[in-house]
């Protein structure tokens, strides 16, 4: 369910009264405000395509009707029972699962979540799909030069998760924390899969030019 508006109203001075003395001020704090958003939100973008376990996120969120703290750290993200981050504690984890089999959905035009919903799909086979993905054009390392003895290399399938394939929402408070959390989310878990990719396309590769495998 989504969660009910705050009803928050935009400020209005009392009938016949002066307007208030000092908008350019008040223009220069919510222009402040805006670039330490967008600089936070750039610099966490940059860390989580370069290094995306090392990014780090945490806050409440809604899920199923209920405030909910969740966690992102060390490659995982993590929603426990509590709202308040001091009592989450591992007999609170409802969900836990590594950000590699996150999917986060909403940049597809057929794709179209709420303002404040963070649509997310846990895939057991994401880090299959993702090999197979980036090797279907042939320009896997893992099997160019070598492979052209043998011709295109078999899809992957020896890299399925131990997550449980299913689907849910979290809901932010606004759209401002939603792009913060949505933002940060499709990076780390792309580059998570991307990195996954490369490190496996050397790995093979390697095995082939020393002969390890044929």
């Amino acid at each position: 369910p989504r969660p009910a508006s705050d009803g928050a109203v935009a400020y209005q001075p009392p009938r016949g009264a002066p307007p208030p003395a000092d908008p350019p001020a008040r223009r220069r704090s919510s222009a402040s405000a805006l670039l330490s958003r967008t600089a936070a939100v750039t610099t966490t973008t940059l860390l989580g395509k370069a290094a995306p376990k090392r990014v780090k996120k945490s806050g409440v969120l809604t899920l199923d009707g209920h405030r909910r703290f969740c966690r992102l750290e060390k490659g995982t993200m993590t929603i426990y029972e509590a709202a308040d981050g001091g009592k989450a504690t591992e007999e609170l984890v409802i969900f836990r699962a590594p950000i590699k089999f996150i999917k986060v959905v909403g940049y597809s035009p057929r794709d179209s979540p709420a303002p404040t919903e963070i649509r997310l799909f846990v895939e057991p086979e994401a880090l299959n799909q993702e090999m197979n993905d980036q090797n279907s054009g042939g320009f896997g390392m893992g099997w160019h030069p070598m492979n052209l003895r043998v011709g295109r290399a078999p899809g992957e399938t020896g890299y399925t998760g131990d997550v449980k394939r299913q689907n849910f929402s979290l809901w932010a408070k606004d759209k401002t924390e939603k792009h913060s959390w949505h933002t940060t989310l499709n990076t780390v878990t792309n580059a998570s899969r991307e990195w996954a990719w490369a490190g496996h396309e050397v790995k093979d590769s390697w095995a082939y030019l020393s002969g390890k495998k044929k």
